[in-house]
């Protein structure tokens, strides 16, 4: 019955505004007309991606349960810093065959990896189907997922790479294809 649920998104956002739009501008200005139900900005459907690291992605009863249980979590503001890598392309696989996802690889992190476990194991205590798999876990930024390999790659110097940069965790409504769309809630309260 859980897969019915709304699906939500427990994820790390950029605090800084400057590197949330430069992220989103290389999705929306390289992206947008070629994008296959994920692009960050506006879709041109009425939703609003927005980037982050996904740290579970799960399915509740509904927003006052994702809430809850978010603020459950004992999640301290800013204690990841991740890194983002080098820019990468990802083919989909299972149900996702015949798409590729665009995206920034950020270093897995002792600190994000044990947050992420953390995180799974008390959403399998609640019995709530969930998307994220600590054995698979591979942090990163998606920007977009398209049908085919892009024509065009974002300039090397279009993200800051190898730099870390402050994050706040947030909790979200999510589209079936991991879409993070407005933050119900950005930290535990």
């Amino acid at each position: 019955m859980s897969e019915f649920f709304p699906r939500y998104n427990i994820a790390l956002m950029p605090t800084d505004a400057i590197l949330r739009q430069k992220i989103t501008s290389v999705s929306q200005d390289l992206y947008l007309k070629d994008q296959y139900g994920y692009v960050l900005g506006d879709n041109g459907h009425g939703e609003i991606g927005l980037p982050h690291i996904t740290l579970c992605q799960f399915r509740a009863p509904d927003d006052k349960a994702a809430i809850s249980f978010f603020n459950a979590l004992e999640i301290e503001r800013n204690i990841i810093h991740p890194i983002m890598r080098e820019f990468e392309i990802r083919h989909g696989t299972e149900e996702h065959v015949g798409a590729v996802w665009l995206a920034y690889k950020v270093a897995l992190t002792e600190d994000l990896a044990l947050l992420q476990k953390q995180i799974v194991a008390r959403l399998d205590n609640e019995r709530w189907v969930r998307y994220t798999d600590p054995a698979n876990y591979a942090p990163h930024v998606t920007i977009a997922r398209l049908k085919q390999e892009p024509i065009v790659r974002p300039s090397s110097n279009a993200i800051p790479l190898d730099v870390s940069f402050a994050t706040r965790p947030v909790l979200g409504r999510s589209t079936e294809n991991g879409v993070l769309l407005h933050p119900l809630l950005t930290e535990p309260q």
